[in-house]
């Protein structure tokens, strides 16, 4: 990952944790979800099926993520 892409990835994730209520309950849309996916692993396609609905948590955001770096061995 580049300096660019890192940076990218930083700041949707400063945007998600911005976004966490008190309850730790957080929402991003599926848009940003995309795009981090884009920046993580621009040579593989986003299955749609992996996100929910148009709104998730960030506890759900991170769960997808551990399975997608599981799934192609993905290191940061």
């Amino acid at each position: 990952m580049n300096k660019l892409e890192k940076e990218k990835v930083q700041k949707l994730a400063k945007k998600a944790f911005d976004s966490l209520d008190a309850e730790g309950e957080g929402n991003l849309s599926l848009e940003e979800c995309i795009k981090a996916f884009k920046v993580l692993m621009p040579d593989k396609q986003i299955d749609p099926t992996l996100f929910p609905n148009e709104q998730i948590t960030f506890q759900e955001f991170l769960r997808i993520i551990s399975i997608i770096i599981d799934n192609y061995n993905v290191c940061f």
